[in-house]
């Protein structure tokens, strides 16, 4: 998996567009459970979607429950684009 390069400042200043919250890379494990849960069946976004790769990077709201995915160091911070992990991820 490849780093995040975003600026020291840049996870201080945005937010997640559905909760308020802060926002934090996905952990890897976060990841790799959606992986395996996209070869079950596809994921989803916000707008019941069918997502044709899982992220392979991407920021998670504070909650837990929104992953926002990352594509050539460019977050998604649209707020219909954002997966409900909480959906395919038990904690």
């Amino acid at each position: 998996m490849e780093e995040l390069k975003f600026p020291n400042w840049f996870l201080g200043v945005i937010r997640c567009p559905n909760s308020g919250g802060k926002l934090s890379p996905a952990n890897p494990v976060i990841l790799h459970e959606l992986s395996k849960r996209h070869l079950d069946a596809p994921l989803t976004n916000k707008l019941g979607r069918t997502i044709s790769a899982p992220p392979t990077q991407g920021l998670v709201s504070e909650d837990g429950r929104w992953l926002y995915p990352i594509e050539n160091n460019i977050p998604c911070l649209l707020p219909d684009e954002a997966i409900e992990i909480t959906k395919f991820i038990r904690a």
